[in-house]
């Protein structure tokens, strides 16, 4: 999986939403600093804004203080819950090419290991209840900015298939935090599948990509085709780093 690289300055905002439809994934870059009203105003471009719990601002700080943690965590996608196709876009304002975030396009997982396209199709999974972190409205900078925007609402999902058809390509759902009951899956292939994901196995991990990111880059990427996670052994990290998140579904 490679990543196509965009230059703010001669941004066409059409390119970001083609690859992402074909990709998943991008990266803008940028030579200078960028305060918060102006990235998000960047993300207004091509996103409606939507944060994923009512408790959220518009841009999420995440740092060693917010958010941030140093347990090991299992691949995932933001936005799980919803039918919407979520967007994340993330802005390195310091440090994160010393602890970058690692990618997977599922359409890869896809084509290893779900030899049985049908057996998938079959299978749908009832998620766990939302888990989030619920951030605090006082010293509300500490967490983000942009607290009282009206946003658009997205639609709720308990329930879900675990195969998706996007573009010509298929693409797994792969969140065993948040996976509850597996139903269809007589022969646990989903099941044992996932559990590599869970589990951090280097048979998931040979096929990730380490963002190569500068301070002041942004990422963008599709949560229907992209998951994510931190690196691991994570716990001596002596160095903070400070990352800016927003969520959106593309604007039309």
């Amino acid at each position: 999986m490679k990543v196509k690289i965009l230059d703010i300055d001669t941004l066409d905002v059409d390119k970001i939403t083609n690859i992402l439809n074909y990709d998943g994934i991008c990266k803008v870059t940028t030579n200078k600093k960028i305060t918060p009203y102006d990235f998000l105003n960047f993300c207004k471009k091509f996103l409606l804004i939507t944060p994923l719990t009512e408790n959220d601002p518009d841009i999420i700080k995440v740092s060693k203080n917010t958010t941030f943690s140093t347990y090991d965590l299992p691949w995932h996608q933001e936005g799980s819950h919803y039918e919407n196709d979520i967007i994340s876009v993330t802005y390195n304002h310091e440090n994160c090419q010393k602890f970058p975030t690692e990618f997977i396009n599922t359409n890869t997982i896809v084509k290893e290991f779900c030899n049985d396209i049908d057996y998938y199709d079959r299978i749908e999974i009832i998620l766990k209840d939302w888990g989030r972190i619920q951030r605090k409205k006082d010293n509300n900078e500490e967490w983000g900015w942009f607290w009282n925007n009206k946003n658009v609402p997205l639609k709720s999902n308990s329930r879900i298939k675990v195969l998706n058809k996007l573009n010509d390509k298929f693409y797994l759902f792969i969140n065993p935090k948040y996976t509850g009951e597996i139903l269809n899956d007589y022969n646990n292939y989903y099941f044992n599948l996932i559990k590599k994901f869970e589990d951090r196995e280097q048979d998931i991990e040979r096929f990730k990509l380490t963002s190569n990111i500068k301070n002041n880059e942004i990422l963008i990427y599709d949560n229907s085709k992209i998951i994510h996670t931190r690196p691991k052994n994570i716990k001596n990290l002596n160095v903070d780093r400070e990352l800016w998140r927003i969520t959106g579904i593309l604007a039309k």
